[in-house]
């Protein structure tokens, strides 16, 4: 019966091979006896393993119980069969009998295997006994035992002898690969019958084959059993031991014919085979060790030998094994390394091995004692095992441990085991022999042993104390600081304890000082200390920037310490000279003892509470600024001590101050014989403090009352106290002790921060602030608050509060509550602190953290109490914290792939995670690289650093791979606060250690950096090839491609081309690996070879490389590799080709040149690859060449209503080895591909193949959806020769439907090229008439449509697009366009996509109008309404193809202009409107006058701007010549009407209506310019009061006469006022300077320049509807006319964006105007610009021949805008008034707005004369150059005023033909920069 199928497949292979061949192995030792079933329960109750042991042993097993029933009298026999086991001997390790009995199967296999070794492989292996000796007779010994060889080797050794002994050439290594093919089975075989078997025949032939004919021959001839199956061998490697134990029953059955070797003795009556009897409960299966390791220590087995008596003198005595107790205690006066560095002082790291010599028994070793040469190891081991007898010697190896080279042999001993056996307990020194092999002067070895098992070594005797230190000080030290410090030194001193590894100690240092006083206790305890040890004292003197000098040691014996029990002495101290004398002395305190006490310190020192309360009448310093005063403070300090200076603040300009400062004085030395100095300064700012004076107190002095209250008399600079005040001094002794309250002081305190505070949230986190209150009911109980620190356990205030003299006194407290804000709902409190006013007076410097009541946590709060004290130092506790994760390793796969995408989230303890101190996720990898930095927020020492480390997820949340804390507390004090470490990783939930670690770097302090990232060097890598690859296909071949990737990440971007066909693959293809991409230490470079399949199937794995980097980064830096390619196969991983790779590590190498014939071989084999096809048909054709070149209305598949197509050529019903198709065109449906193919002949048959072409559009994500088919029959292409047609397309879901599914265009040839068409582009004009019944998109029921024309072909085309038709569903457009740059081609297709325009929002789609250019080829003009798709109603086209013209539009309507690639005018006119004048206008105001003005409108339409006129005030006549001009955009004439409102204007109350004026737009279809007085009208058709001059004119090229012509002539004399209204982003006006009328008389005109109005609808934004964006030209009033060769044209203004415009006022009287500028941002983006307008007087220079410039007399406003250098804000400079005095003085100011950064430094005024004729400029003088140096005030006007006078030139005749000028030069500056720098001319 076989073990049950179940059990044995869960074994692992190796342990199933075992167990058949073990099982088998013991029912042929039992055969006759019994048969086992089952292994795990054969030898349950030890009957049967009694039986196995007798059969093969040959002698009776005692105490077998014959019917065992319980599980006692199981254990019972088990333990008899054990006892046996243990007396052959038979080492059994860890087994027990209840191990047996409970079935453990590995224990079990384990002691079958221990049988078969001793009894079946190393028994048969001993060598027969010559013929003259008897084996059978008692009296024989046993021959000497042989030395224990491995068994292995001895079974090898054994077979290979027999195939030597026959002469027969085969070998055998191993019993694993080498017996897997059956030949070495084989071979035994054809050494003992060569007739059997054909050897030389079955090389090669099936291994499966070869095993079952060796196992047959070697059962039927030999009978050797069948340990072994064939099929286990070949499936997967052989298990050795299964192995060796076949081969050597089948030696043995060799060696004896067809017997056994050993002989079964008869053996009693077969006991029948039981099974056992069911137990209540099973008992757990304990795992031990299974496999013993190698070689085993088995010694050879006792042979009884017959002996005659002439031998039997000469027998070796057997002695007994013996077990030894060992304990190397220690060594002594070892010699020190001769290897050992410096800083060991000539001392080792020694440790000792010991070992048994000429025994197989495992060495033993100590640990390493650092830096010692006296070493207590103390080590115990148990010494046992076959030969370990009284024969025996133990050698002890001492040696030094080196952690770089080899360690050092300092010395052996060798001492004989019979030494052991002379005491019961062995316990010596015994001397160590030196390399010379002399034992003398090399240390002795301390050696403690026992015989025995169960022998108990004596315990150790710890004769170590315990030293309880203090060094109390020094005296009379010989100071080393001569020059500094004046003969002082800064005195510390350290202990160590001579020979022992105890840590020094060390006292703080003493600065300036002699004779200090540490007062400094330690214990000193450890291992070694003892009274043999000495105390060695070293005493130092302290520098900053050299070595500590020496100033003294003492050396103390420990053994001093034991003659009383507290030693308290002054000790000489030894210096460097060795001498005693005149290094002074140490005091030592010390006690020996765990608990020993050392007595207290005897503290005379007093603790001095000091007001410095003022002083009175001191000599004054500042005799000049302060008037004979000074601004003095006092300073005190404790003479001759190392106390801390105190000092008050600084009264400023008095003699008296009054500094009421408080300070407590303490520290080492503050005895009654000091002296308290005060010195009295006098502050300055820039020179040296004025010393004042200076007082000494003896401290003694303040022991005389309790409250020492005095005036001192202050000793001057000339040593004396007369004349130089007084100093009032209030002083108490001791700690506790309260100077004497001075009433009315302030209290200043701090609220610094809190710590460990409670969580209010449910985050784990609270939001709190404090809360102050007191209980002083006469006092303003008001709210004093902290802000709120957010999310955080540890918040920090800092928050100041001032309590007033008087507010508060020592009664009151002060309660401070802390709370959890809360966003709703109540706050939660989180605890308080209450404070005694008192506790602040009687410490005014306050800093203290307080316990908070009724919560968590401390709360830290400084306070200052009184006038003259200041409060403490701002905490700095918290310091800058740096941070570097680098990488992680070995981290846990949290994804199904085997991998995780790791990243590492950083946190301070207390915090909340923050992203921006989160590393980037790396996606596939165990072991990530980040190298990112972070700086995070400062931090106290006691946080923590924590490093989260996630997987990220997509979907769900992400998961922790565990978590890594470094607190900053091992950082602080640290000589070099950075850490670089490796963190182990513990799990987020349990704490328990988590799988990988973390590599960071954290710098934590001021100053400290992190280290330079080291990112290693870069690799260079070429896949070469690859040769006698796996062959994956069915055709015998592979078509191979490499991928490289790191070992542990899963994908990679880097991977070579597919070769076709072919098992020796070049590639030549070079990969790069960036500096810190790899870690060179750690990284495996894995090569992954695929056979590439085209189907969807996947891709074929045909072997795999892996290359550790760390041996290639140590070797040469350039590497070229042969290496073998593992394949998995079902028999295991098998060698199958080899791949070349070549490396080249390091940014100073490069990688060789690949060989030419590599390149070549390459090239031919991928082409040659390429060109392999099957197709399998034997016609014979021509080669088709086909051009795919465009398709049309295709259909809609994706929702933005357009397709992304691509065309695919197939040869219906075949399958091509590459896909041939066409790129993809984006987002249309009418696409151009214009794409070539050849197609070879032998894909091709002429008269059965079709050519088919499918229209696909492209998706992202989701298959490719089929749009339509198309067909070409290849027998009518080749009837044809060449084919060029638009082929339908049919719907691929509904066959036959060709039905709006659009045509695709296809040229094509057979056998000849394909015919060149001619793509010849006309041009082509469009007009966009007009739209009816169009699809309503606004809650109106109408729609404000425009049209876009494109050509969706041509992506850089500029799109088209018209005007926007406001509330209308039948629009009028009539704009003509021209299509196209280069114009058009038949295949283009236009279209017209409409839009609703919003204002806000996106624009709604009103439907489309494709149209195709071919059908707009087939008549020179076409005039059409077109469908709108995916909408309603038709739009009107109008086309002109090639040289054909559009219609003229109606006259009445402007001639058109033509638009050109998007860019041009609009086709409709411009309208210009002047409103000149009204007379007897209707008065509205109580003086019978009206204040009117006109509002110009379009009915039922919004204005962006409103047009309106200047306001006239107090008249019923005004005169306005005012101009305004409309775009065509706004007004159509066909429909709209212009409105023109007149209105009263009132300053408190609305504006009262006069009347309006209707004027339809169609009477300017007949007449394009109306110029006449219109009546007003109260409504259309009722009459009101008064008329209105009105001009007009409309047309694209609109011009209004000069003001002063025709109707206009009789308000001549009034000058107008130009306004420029812009609207971006209409086109940009011409603007038409309109001059000033002048007499004819007049030779000095000047120009006067006037700007248009425009108007644009475009998205009015309701902010803007009453600002006007004002332009003004940048003439300049140079008194040339406009037809003057000199005369500059007004230049054109760019557009500029509309914005909110402050106004400003310019003039005076009746030419005052409002002017204003647009706002800039710090961030706008504006080119530089200068905006100039210039106002004239009306009146004009009268000249005769003698006259002088009597009439000249100018009211000149000049107006200058600076808009410069970006960083200009709401800036303005202004030049308001420039007008002549009556006294010829000329006055003018600059006023700068709103800016604090503006100064104008220097303005210069110069006359200038121009000469017209000859255009030169000449300067008559420089009047003056004023220089304005002054600064605005923040966000107020700066005003620079200034008056000069000037000489009026007599006679303007002097000058000739000049013209006089008034020259300016300004330098503005704004930020230090220049702004403008004129000249401006007026």
């Amino acid at each position: 019966m076989q073990q049950p199928q179940d059990q044995l497949s869960t074994m692992p292979k190796w342990q199933q091979m075992q167990y058949k061949s073990f099982k088998a192995w013991c029912n042929y030792n039992l055969r006759g006896i019994g048969d086992i079933s089952q292994l795990s329960t054969a030898f349950r109750d030890g009957l049967l393993l009694a039986r196995l042991l007798e059969t093969i042993s040959g002698e009776k097993i005692k105490g077998i119980k014959q019917d065992p029933k319980l599980r006692i009298h199981y254990i019972n026999n088990l333990f008899s069969c054990f006892s046996f086991l243990r007396a052959v001997p038979i080492p059994l390790y860890n087994m027990q009998p209840e191990d047996i009995a409970d079935g453990n199967i590995k224990l079990i296999l384990g002691l079958v295997w221990m049988l078969i070794l001793h009894y079946q492989i190393q028994q048969s292996d001993i060598e027969p006994a010559p013929p003259s000796a008897t084996p059978d007779t008692p009296e024989s010994k046993p021959p000497p035992a042989s030395p224990v060889i491995d068994p292995r080797s001895q079974l090898a050794n054994r077979v290979n002898k027999r195939f030597k002994d026959h002469q027969f050439r085969h070998e055998v290594h191993n019993f694993t690969a080498d017996w897997q093919d059956g030949l070495s089975l084989l071979a035994l075989v054809y050494c003992e019958d060569p007739t059997l078997v054909d050897f030389e025949a079955r090389v090669g032939c099936d291994p499966m084959e070869n095993l079952q004919l060796a196992f047959e021959l070697l059962e039927k001839h030999w009978g050797v059993p069948r340990l072994l199956d064939a099929e286990d061998l070949v499936s997967t490697k052989p298990d050795e031991k299964a192995m060796m134990t076949y081969v050597s029953v089948a030696l043995d059955c060799f060696d004896s014919g067809e017997r056994l070797k050993v002989e079964p003795k008869p053996a009693p009556p077969p006991v029948p085979v039981r099974e056992p009897e069911p137990e209540p409960a099973p008992l757990p299966v304990i795992e031990k060790l299974v496999e013993p390791e190698w070689p085993l220590p088995v010694p050879s087995p006792v042979v009884e030998h017959k002996e005659d008596s002439s031998s039997s003198s000469d027998s070796e005595e057997e002695f007994e094994p013996l077990v030894v107790q060992l304990r190397i205690a220690a060594a002594r006066d070892l010699k020190g390394s001769s290897i050992a560095p410096a800083s060991n002082k000539g001392k080792g790291d020694p440790y000792c091995k010991v070992k048994v010599h000429g025994c197989k028994i495992k060495k033993q070793k100590t640990p390493a004692i650092k830096r010692s040469v006296d070493p207590e190891w103390n080590s115990e081991f148990t010494l046992e095992g076959p030969g370990l007898n009284q024969s025996k010697e133990l050698v002890f190896t001492v040696n030094n441990w080196d952690v770089v080279t080899k360690n050092e042999l300092l010395g052996h001993v060798k001492l004989p085991v019979a030494a052991l056996l002379q005491n019961p307990v062995f316990d010596q020194w015994i001397p160590i022999t030196g390399k010379d092999n002399v034992p003398s002067g090399h240390g002795d070895l301390h050696i403690v042993a026992a015989i025995g098992k169960d022998a108990v070594l004596p315990v150790i005797v710890d004769d170590s104390v315990v030293v309880q230190l203090r060094i109390a000080g020094a005296r009379d030290l010989r100071g080393s600081d001569i020059l500094r410090n004046k003969g002082k030194a800064d005195p510390y001193c350290k202990v160590k304890v001579k020979g022992c590894k105890i840590k020094k100690q060390k006292t703080p240092v003493i600065t300036k000082s002699v004779n200090p006083e540490w007062n400094s206790e330690f214990t000193l305890r450890g291992p070694g200390l003892n009274k043999s040890r000495n105390l060695v004292f070293t005493i130092n003197d302290w520098d900053v920037i050299t070595k500590n000098d020496l100033l003294g040691t003492v050396k103390l014996p420990v053994s001093a310490l034991f003659q009383n029990p507290v030693f308290d002495q002054w000790i000489p101290i030894s210096g460097k000279d060795k001498s005693k004398s005149g290094h002074g002395e140490l005091h030592i305190v010390a006690a020996l003892g765990e608990h020993a006490v050392l007595p207290p310190v005897v503290d005379n020192s007093v603790v001095i509470q000091l007001r410095i309360a003022g002083a009175r009448d001191l000599r004054g310093s500042d005799l000049l600024r302060g008037r004979g005063k000074a601004d003095p403070y006092c300073k005190v300090k404790v003479q001759g001590r190392r106390i801390k200076k105190q000092k008050t603040p600084v009264i400023k300009n008095t003699i008296n101050p009054e500094w009421n400062a408080e300070f407590e004085l303490k520290g080492p030395g503050l005895t009654r014989s000091e002296n308290l100095v005060f010195t009295i300064n006098d502050w300055d700012l820039l020179t040296k403090n004025d010393y004042m004076g200076t007082v000494k107190l003896p401290v003694d002095a303040l022991f005389q009352s309790p409250v020492f209250d005095q005036w001192i008399p202050i000793t001057g600079k000339d040593k004396t106290q007369s004349g130089a005040g007084e100093l009032h001094i209030v002083a108490v002794i001791g700690k506790d002790a309260v100077l004497p309250y001075i009433t009315g002081e302030s209290l200043f305190i701090r609220i610094c921060s809190g710590r460990g505070l409670s969580a209010g949230d449910r985050s784990g986190f609270s939001d709190p602030y404090v809360v102050v209150t007191h209980d002083n009911p006469h006092a303003s109980n008001r709210k004093i608050q902290t802000p709120v620190d957010k999310k955080t356990l540890n918040p920090v205030w800092n928050h100041k509060v001032l309590f007033q003299r008087g507010e508060l006194f020592d009664n009151n407290t002060l309660t401070f509550s802390v709370r959890d804000w809360d966003r709703l709902g109540k706050n939660t409190p989180l605890g308080y602190v209450q404070i005694p006013i008192g506790a602040f007076a009687a410490e005014p410097a306050f800093d203290r953290w307080l316990p908070i009541s009724d919560g968590k946590g401390d709360l830290r709060i400084q306070a200052a109490y009184g006038n003259a004290v200041s409060l403490p130092k701002k905490p700095a506790t918290s310091r800058p914290v740096q941070v570097r994760v680098g990488r992680a390793r070995n981290l846990r796969a949290a994804d199904k792939d085997g991998f995780s995408d790791p990243f590492c989230q950083v946190l301070l303890s207390g915090s909340v995670a923050d992203p921006k101190y989160k590393t980037a996720v790396v996606k596939g990898t165990l072991n990530p690289i980040w190298n990112q930095d972070f700086q995070m927020p400062a931090a106290e020492s006691h946080d923590v650093v924590q490093f989260d480390v996630y997987d990220w997820d997509r979907a769900s949340s992400n998961d922790s791979l565990g978590y890594a804390q470094l607190p900053l507390g091992s950082l602080d004090g640290s000589d070099v606060p950075v850490v670089e470490a490796w963190l182990p990783l513990f799990n987020a939930k349990t704490d328990e250690r988590e799988r990988g670690e973390i590599q960071v770097t954290v710098a934590y302090g001021e100053g400290a950096l992190l280290p330079q990232l080291s990112l290693g060097e870069p690799l260079q890598l070429r896949i070469a090839e690859a040769k006698n690859l796996m062959a994956a296909d069915r055709n015998g071949k592979s078509d191979p491609y490499c991928v490289l990737l790191v070992a542990g990440t899963k994908g990679s971007d880097k991977k070579t081309k597919a070769m076709k066909k072919t098992l020796n693959p070049i590639w030549n293809e070079e990969f790069m690996f960036s500096p810190g991409e790899l870690d060179a230490e750690r990284d495996v470079l894995r090569f992954a070879l695929f056979d590439k399949d085209i189907g969807l199937g996947k891709d074929t794995s045909i072997g795999t490389v892996d290359l550790p980097l760390k041996p290639l980064t140590a070797g040469n830096p350039v590497q070229d590799l042969w290496l073998p390619v593992t394949v998995k196969t079902q028999k295991g991983d098998e060698t199958q080709g080899q791949l070349r790779v070549q490396l080249a590590y390091g940014p100073a190498v490069s990688l060789p040149l690949p060989a030419e014939e590599d390149q070549e071989s390459s090239s031919s084999d991928s082409s040659s690859s390429d060109d392999d096809s099957g197709s399998g048909d034997d016609s014979e054709g021509a080669p088709v060449k086909v051009r795919v070149v465009a398709a049309r209305h295709l259909k809609v598949s994706d929702n933005t209503g357009t397709s992304d197509p691509y065309c695919v050529i197939e040869v219906k019903g075949k399958k091509t080895d590459k896909r041939i198709a066409t790129h993809t065109v984006k987002k249309t449906l009418n696409p151009v591909w214009d794409a070539e193919f050849n197609l070879e002949q032998e894909h091709i048959h002429p008269t059965r193949d079709v050519l088919t072409f499918t229209v696909m559009d492209w998706d992202r994500v989701g298959k490719n959806d089929k749009l339509g088919i198309a067909h070409l029959n290849v027998k009518d292409l080749m009837a044809q020769r060449t084919f060029n047609k638009w082929l339908p397309l049919e719907d691929m879901k509904q066959p036959g439907n060709k039905a709006n599914v659009g045509e695709i265009h296809i040229i094509a040839s057979y056998g000849c090229d394909l015919p060149i068409v001619e793509r010849r582009a006309l041009p082509l004009q469009l007009r966009i008439a007009a739209g009816r019944h169009l699809l309503a998109c606004d809650k109106g029921g109408s729609s404000d449509p425009y049209v876009v024309i494109e050509l969706p072909r041509r992506k850089k085309e500029q799109q088209l697009k018209t005007r926007v038709v406001k509330q209308s569903l039948s629009p009028v457009w009539n704009e003509d366009f021209n299509i196209g740059k280069e114009g058009v081609q038949p295949d283009d297709v236009l279209r017209l996509n409409v839009f609703d325009w919003d204002k806000v929002g996106k624009n709604d789609s009103m439907g489309y109008v494709e149209i195709d250019v071919e059908r707009l080829m087939a008549q020179p003009l076409t005039e059409e309404w077109y469908p709108v798709h995916n909408g309603s109603g038709e739009i009107q086209i109008i086309s002109a193809f090639g040289n054909a013209q559009l219609p003229v539009v109606p006259a009445a309507r402007g001639a058109a202009a033509p638009r050109g690639a998007g860019l041009g005018s609009s086709d409709t006119g411009v309208l210009k409107i002047r409103v000149v004048a009204g007379r007897q206008l209707a008065a509205a105001d109580s003086n019978g006058k009206s204040d009117p003005y006109c509002l110009i409108s379009i009915d039922g339409k919004k204005m962006k701007k409103d047009l309106k006129t200047s306001i006239k005030k107090e008249t019923l006549n005004p005169v306005w010549n005012e101009e305004f001009e409309i775009g065509p955009d706004v007004f159509d004439p066909r429909t709209d009407t212009i409105r023109f409102g007149l209105f009263d204007w009132d300053r408190v109350s609305g504006d009262d209506p006069l009347g309006s004026v209707w004027l339809d737009g169609k009477l300017l279809l007949g007449s394009p310019e109306l110029n006449k007085w219109f009546p007003v009208m109260n409504k259309p058709g009722v009459p009101g009061k008064g008329e209105v001059h009105i001009h007009v004119s409309y047309g694209p090229k609109a011009v209004l006469p000069p003001v002063g012509t025709g109707a206009d002539n009789d308000k001549a004399s009034r000058r107008p006022v130009s306004i420029t209204v812009s609207a971006a982003p209409a086109p940009v006006p011409v603007s038409v300077p309109v001059p000033v009328p002048v007499p004819a008389q007049n030779t000095h005109t000047h120009s006067h320049t006037t700007t248009t109005t425009t108007v644009s609808s475009e998205r009015t934004n309701p902010h803007h509807n009453d600002n006007h964006h004002k332009s003004y030209d940048d003439g300049h009033a140079k008194g040339e006319s406009s037809s003057s060769s000199d005369s500059s044209s007004s230049d054109s203004e760019e557009e500029e964006p509309e914005r909110k415009e402050p106004e400003l006022s310019a003039g005076n009287g009746k030419n005052q105007m409002k002017l204003s500028a647009p706002e800039r941002d710090d961030t706008s983006a504006y080119s530089p610009r200068t905006q100039v307008a210039m106002q004239l007087s009306p009146r004009t220079v009268q000249e005769d021949d003698g006259g002088d410039m009597e009439g000249y007399g100018p009211a000149w406003s000049l107006i200058k805008t600076f808009w410069n250098y970006n960083r200009a804000r709401n800036f303005k400079g202004l030049i308001r008034r420039m007008e002549d005095a009556p006294n010829g003085d000329l006055q003018f100011s600059i006023r700068t707005l709103n800016d604090s950064h503006v100064s104008c430094h220097r303005i210069t005024v110069v006359l200038v004369a121009v000469d017209d004729t000859a255009k030169k400029r000449k300067k008559i003088k420089t009047y003056k150059e004023i220089d304005l140096k002054k600064q605005s005030a923040p966000h107020k006007a700066a005003v620079f005023n200034s008056t000069f006078k000037y000489p009026r030139p007599k006679k303007l005749s002097e000058f000739g033909t000049h013209k006089l000028f008034v020259h300016f030069h300004f330098r503005i500056f704004h930020k230090q920069q220049p702004l403008e720098a004129g000249p401006f001319d007026l």
